[in-house]
Order: structure tokens, then sequence, then C-alpha cells
């Protein structure tokens, strides 16, 4: 190869042929490397073409430019995102179907992640979308955001709070009826835990968590006159895990 010139020959490495690459230059051609077929790319210029890299048909995207192409990497169809500009496109990414989020755009799109369909948030946006997140279905919250929304998690239907916000509202993790309070506010609601009501009151409007252990709720209660249980810090809930019936709370409430 005569690298360096204004046009090099490109040897053929590991495939049955190879063509030209002007490195460096206005264009270049691609060289078979390992593949059946690979075809071109222009690197660092305005557009870039596709190159077959370890499956059947590959897309190479344009990398810090205006638009983003299609790659092939590890599975059947895959999409490239434009990273870094006004639209992402979709990724196939380990399960059959994937879209890959604009993150750092007004708006995101759909990624299946683990599940058989998935979305995923506008993180740090104005709007957040569904997660299928180990159940049938699911809504993710927007966090960070005005309003947040639904997440089935682990139980049939399920309410996520707004967190951070004047207002929480209904969950019902792993029990038949849940509410969920007012967490850091003025006034806080009640947690109907199998048919057993019990009012979460808060004491200087700070509640750490409330975990489930074997299907039984433990409140650790305060230390120092601060509740640790079901609230939240400053109106961001920290943790509210699923209850399957039991809610215990230590005396010292």
């Amino acid at each position: 190869c005569n690298r360096g010139g204004p046009v090099s020959t490109v040897c053929n490495r590991g495939g049955s042929v190879c063509t030209v690459c002007n490195r460096g230059g206005p264009v270049s051609t691609v060289c078979n490397k390992g593949g059946s077929v690979s075809t071109v790319c222009n690197r660092g210029g305005p557009v870039s073409t596709v190159c077959n890299r370890g499956g059947p048909v590959s897309t190479v995207c344009n990398r810090g430019g205006p638009v983003s192409t299609v790659c092939n990497r590890g599975g059947p169809v895959s999409t490239v995102c434009n990273r870094g500009g006004p639209v992402s496109t979709v990724c196939n990414r380990g399960g059959p179907v994937s879209t890959v989020c604009n993150r750092g755009g007004p708006v995101s799109t759909v990624c299946n992640r683990g599940g058989p369909v998935s979305t995923v948030c506008n993180r740090g946006g104005s709007v957040s979308t569904v997660c299928n997140r180990s159940g049938p279905v699911s809504t993710v919250c927007n966090k960070g955001g005005s309003v947040s929304t639904v997440c089935n998690r682990g139980g049939p239907v399920s309410t996520v709070c707004k967190r951070g916000g004047s207002v929480s509202t209904v969950c019902n993790r792993g029990g038949s009826v849940s509410t969920v309070c007012n967490r850091g506010g003025p006034v806080s609601t009640v947690l109907s835990v199998t048919g057993v009501v019990q009012s979460l009151l808060s004491v200087t409007g700070v509640v750490q968590s409330l975990l489930s252990v074997t299907g039984v709720v433990q409140s650790v209660l305060s230390v120092t006159g601060v509740v640790q249980s079901v609230l939240s810090v400053t109106g961001v809930v920290q943790s509210l895990l699923s209850v399957t019936g039991v809610l215990c709370l230590y005396p010292s409430l």
C-alpha cells in the first residue's frame, strides 16, 4: 500500500478481494477485512458508506455528521443512532426489535431492553414514555419533570407518584389497593394492606424507606426523632417496594 500519498492501494487482508483506500483524502474505498463483501467509507468526510463488519450486512454511520446510517452489530437487523444530533435511530441491541433513544434531545424513542416491548423515557426532558420492565405493561415516570406516570412494578396495576412535587398518587405494589401519601408535604394519606388501614403520618416530613422482606413490610423508625419509613426526604421518594400483605411497624412509632 502507498500510505501517506495522494492515492493508496489497499492489500487483501484476509479476504478475497480488496479495493483502494484514499485515507485522509476526500474519497476513500474500503478493503475486504475478514468479511465476504465490504463497501466504501468516507471517514471524516460529509458522507460515509457501508462496511460489512462481522455481520451479513452492515451500514457505517456518518459519525459526527448530521445523519447516521445503519449497522448490523451482532443482530439480524440493527440501526445506528445519530449520536449527538437532533434525531436518533433504531438499534437492535440484544433483542428482536429495539429502538434507541435520542439522549439529550427533546424526544426519546423506544428500546426493547430485556422484554418483548419496552419504551425508553425522555430523561431530562419534559415527557417520559413507557417501559415494560419485567412486567406485562409498565409506565415510566418523568424523572425530573412536572408529571410522573404509571408503572406496573410486580403487580397487576400500579400508579407511580409525582416525586418531588406537591401531590403524590396511588401505587398498588403487591397488595390489593394501596394509597401513597403526599411525601414531604403537609398531609399524609392512608395505605391499605390486606384490608387493614395503616395511617402513615409524617414526623418532620422526613421518612427514609419502606422495604419488603419476605412479603412483610418493615418500617425502620426514627433515630433522633426522624421517621425512616414510607415518605420522602425533601419531597423525593427514595424507595417503596411491594408489600404482599402485612405492614409491620416497630413499637417506637
